[in-house]
């Protein structure tokens, strides 16, 4: 079970410990009164109780974990990088960051 996958399918990444993993997510509950919620729209989020089973869509309160800075911009893969995010916002932070990569690539 990976629940702090690219929603993008990223490839040969190393994840979070599971001790950064903690860290990462009481650090998000203290600052949210409790609760975990989206470090970048604010809503309150759900952890996912198993895995993904295909063809069965993903809530948009999903709490997924997320580096700040992409280890493939050369990120780090510890509690200081990461962040909790819902998963639509997850998902358009990536494509803004594979865009990003995609056009760095493009140039001469």
């Amino acid at each position: 079970w990976v629940h702090n996958a690219c929603p993008t399918g990223g490839r040969n990444r190393e994840e979070f410990s599971a001790s950064d993993r903690a860290e990462i997510r009481s650090r998000n509950q203290a600052a949210g009164g409790g609760t975990e919620h989206c470090e970048t729209c604010g809503v309150v989020v759900q952890r996912q109780q198993g895995p993904n089973q295909r063809g069965q869509g993903i809530a948009s309160d999903r709490s997924e974990l997320d580096h700040r800075r992409p280890q493939a911009d050369g990120g780090g893969n510890t509690a200081d990088d990461g962040q909790v995010l819902c998963h639509d916002c997850h998902v358009g932070k990536t494509a803004v960051e594979n865009a990003a990569r995609a056009a760095a690539r493009r140039q001469p």
